[in-house]
């Protein structure tokens, strides 16, 4: 975590993700294995999506990866992690859909948060997973109104094509 996260229990959660990259690079034995799960994924990201949204996704591969494993980790403390994080960065509606190629825009890792959480609830019958995620997800859509009829920046693709494709079985 930052230098500037050490006194703030509350950004600790960022352990969890950034654990995800560590994982992500090194919990296999070599590099070719590294190589070969990163294949695996693209292919099950190809697999599960079609279209102009694929590239997107492959390039926040490595995001997606971290965030997955900190919700893993963290369970429903992570996915409202990722929204306090959002809020407290976006000032405006255009600030939740900033795409840098590599990181999903703000808006849409909290969906991704909360669909894991959903995934957790389906395979381990935890309904009670599924009603935080219920409860995460309306103040999320609150908070976020209108996000869904933007346009991700430095593209043409509508965030509603992009967090269309957060679903169950994508991951």
């Amino acid at each position: 975590i930052p230098l500037t996260d050490y006194d703030k229990p509350e950004n600790w959660l960022a352990l969890a993700h950034e654990f995800g990259h560590h994982v992500f690079w090194n919990a296999l034995k070599n590099a070719v294995e590294v190589a070969e799960l990163q294949l695996a994924m693209q292919n099950a990201i190809s697999g599960a999506l079609r279209g102009a949204n694929l590239d997107i996704w492959i390039s926040w591969m490595e995001e997606l990866f971290a965030d997955i494993m900190g919700t893993l980790l963290e369970g429903p403390k992570y996915a409202l992690s990722c929204q306090y994080f959002a809020m407290e960065r976006a000032n405006n509606l255009d600030a939740l859909v900033v795409n840098d190629g590599e990181h999903p825009p703000l808006y849409i890792r909290p969906l991704i948060a909360n669909q894991v959480l959903r995934e957790i609830a389906s395979h381990n019958n935890k309904s009670d997973f599924n009603n935080l995620a219920d409860e995460i997800g309306r103040n999320w859509a609150k908070f976020s109104e209108g996000v869904e009829q933007l346009t991700l920046s430095n593209s043409q693709i509508p965030v509603s094509a992009i967090s269309a494709n957060i679903q169950p079985g994508v991951y």
